[in-house]
């Protein structure tokens, strides 16, 4: 098994809305059936009456970053 490497992609210190129901969550599960690649491993935390940010992993976001490009073009 190989290990993943996260890197901490967002923080916000404002209340962010029902991260893990109301916006972000639906999001990605539909990604794969507008997109040619969507991750599957990132996980967002929530602290202090709603703030919280998000960690993806490296490899994942070099694929998704050359997938994103080929699907704009």
């Amino acid at each position: 098994m190989q290990k993943l490497k996260y890197h901490k992609m967002w923080e916000s210190l404002a209340f962010v809305f029902n991260i893990d129901q109301g916006t972000v969550l639906p999001l990605l599960e539909s990604l794969p059936r507008i997109a040619s690649y969507a991750d599957r491993n990132w996980f967002f935390y929530a602290k202090n009456r709603g703030s919280g940010g998000a960690y993806y992993e490296e490899g994942e976001m070099a694929k998704a970053k050359v997938a994103g490009l080929k699907d704009f073009l």
